[in-house]
C-alpha cells in the first residue's frame, strides 16, 4: 500500500485481496489501529458491466447485484489492493 495514498474516501469501491470487491459509503484509515473502516458497506456480487468496474463509479448497472448492507467493515491495510472514488445512487 502506498504510503502516500489519501486517508479518507467519500463514496469509493475497495478492491481487496481474494477477489472481494465492497461499494462504501465513507471509508477511512483509522490513525490508532492502521485499519482502514468502510461505513455502509455492500459486496459487489456480480459486477454486471462488460468494461470492468470503471463502469460502476456512477452508480450500479441494472445487472449489478449487491449484498446486504454492513454498517461497518474493519479492513487490513495489507488486503486493500485500490480504492475508485465514485459518485451516484448506490441505494436499492
Amino acid at each position: 500500500m502506498a504510503n502516500d495514498r489519501p486517508a479518507s474516501y467519500g463514496q469509493c469501491i475497495l478492491v481487496l485481496d481474494r477477489g472481494f470487491v465492497f461499494y462504501a459509503d465513507h471509508a477511512a484509515k483509522n490513525d490508532t489501529t492502521g485499519l482502514w473502516l468502510a461505513t455502509n458497506a455492500r459486496c459487489i456480487r456480480r459486477w454486471g458491466t462488460d468494461k470492468g468496474l470503471a463502469q460502476l463509479v456512477h452508480g450500479p448497472l441494472p445487472q449489478t447485484s449487491l449484498d446486504a448492507t454492513a454498517p461497518a467493515l474493519e479492513i487490513s491495510p495489507a488486503a486493500l489492493l485500490f480504492v475508485i472514488p465514485c459518485t451516484g445512487d448506490w441505494s436499492e
